[in-house]
């Protein structure tokens, strides 16, 4: 039995929000990834390290439900969400939903 990576981890919570990810090889080499909204298709660098892959992967689901969700319940219900809320406010830099709300991000000065 193999043990779980934080990229399985990631390909997880992307599968949860609807999204296939797929590893390619033909990125250049300062493309960590790329969101393709309407395919609902995460592409990653397959040449980057575990845990480049992991971020980019977090990152564009990010991206996925900061523009492109409707549906902020049901985005709330993700177990990106909710291991975000399960950090303490201190050791991170990421709003929670409910902390957005009171809180919201100035424009352009996003996550």
């Amino acid at each position: 039995m193999s043990a779980t990576t934080m990229t399985d981890i990631a390909v997880n919570t992307a599968k949860h929000l609807g999204l296939r990810v797929r590893f390619v090889d033909d990125l250049p080499a300062d493309v960590h990834g790329k969101l393709l909204p309407v395919e609902r298709l995460v592409l990653v660098n397959a040449l980057a390290p575990d845990c480049e892959r992991s971020f980019t992967i977090c990152h564009e689901c990010g991206h996925y439900l900061i523009h492109f969700r409707c549906s902020v319940p049901r985005a709330c219900e993700s177990p990106l969400i909710n291991l975000i809320e399960a950090v303490p406010a201190v050791d991170r830099v990421v709003p929670t939903p409910a902390e957005h709300a009171v809180r919201p991000v100035a424009a352009g000065k996003g996550i």
